[in-house]
């Protein structure tokens, strides 16, 4: 019973847990952006898109919002977080990428609401639904689509670990905001925080996840991926991050094999470094993925 309430937890699709649409983390710090946070989500809940739904390789049925811009323009790819929603946590990325006039496809992880599957695993199998969406994208609108990967936390770190798998070549760029640097360590950091012994509960939770969701945690690694990657890489982390430290970012640049880029922005905390600096955060995102078009 202990480990099956650890993976019910941690790791078991719970709608009556997932984060709804606009909601706002309680904590003093996220106060004052609520009001704007609400605003920009009503905004996009008005415009028009097209549901697209795919079968991941391992029969989960996966489903993403799209929303067209222009005919051959980029298309950006994009990720949630744990528990979250497409449409809070690519609030931001919505707004400037219209003014870019780059179509966007915002998913729902395996999991979590629209999308099928019974476990969330922390990017584990999520990196290869992100390949899979991928090759939906091309076969839908041409091999030479020119694709960008993004992510916000679990989000970020699921785009991470799939720059390590055999990605086509129309895949320019990725940009990981508040990503962690593995299942592992963010579980560990987790529990550490809630003053728990990290090595007998970090076993648990391990076991949990192989006993009751079918997965190894230690098979996949954002750090790991980005060694061995060609793929243009931005990582963006808020200093202040109380929930996935900023050196886990750090880490996974120090690692990244091919062309980097990091925005650490002072005074962020987790998930909030658009709303803390949003003109040095827009200027970076676009600008890095403006110079992958161009070469």
């Amino acid at each position: 019973m202990l480990l099956y309430g650890i993976y019910k937890h941690a790791f078991a699709s719970d709608p009556k847990r997932n984060a709804a649409d606009d909601e706002v983390p309680e904590a003093d710090k996220y106060v004052e952006y609520a009001k704007y946070v609400h605003e920009r989500i009503e905004e996009i809940r008005k415009v028009p898109f097209e549901e697209m739904r795919i079968r991941a390789r391992d029969g989960v049925s996966l489903y993403g919002r799209y929303y067209h811009r222009k005919d051959g323009a980029p298309i950006i790819l994009m990720f949630h977080g744990y528990r979250s929603s497409c449409l809070r946590d690519a609030m931001g990325a919505f707004r400037f990428t219209e003014e870019c006039e780059y179509n966007i496809l915002m998913v729902d992880q395996r999991a979590h609401r629209k999308s099928g599957g019974k476990t969330i695993t922390f990017g584990v199998k999520e990196r290869f639904d992100c390949l899979d969406w991928i090759f939906h994208l091309r076969n839908t609108f041409g091999e030479d689509t020119k694709m960008f990967l993004i992510g916000l936390s679990m989000g970020a770190s699921t785009v991470l670990m799939a720059s390590g798998l055999d990605l086509p070549e129309n895949v320019r760029g990725i940009i990981a905001d508040c990503g962690y640097s593995s299942p592992k360590e963010i579980l560990q950091s987790v529990i550490k925080g809630m003053k728990l012994s990290v090595g007998i509960s970090y076993f648990l939770v391990k076991l949990s996840a192989r006993l009751y969701g079918g997965f190894n945690l230690e098979e996949a690694s954002a750090t790991d991926a980005v060694a061995k990657t060609n793929v243009p890489i931005l990582f963006i982390h808020g200093e202040d991050d109380t929930f996935v430290p900023c050196d886990m970012s750090r880490k996974n640049y120090a690692a990244c094999a091919s062309e980097k880029e990091l925005l650490v922005v002072p005074g962020a905390d987790h998930g909030m470094s658009y709303m803390t600096d949003t003109k040095k955060y827009v200027d970076t995102f676009v600008g890095f993925m403006k110079k992958q078009l161009e070469e």
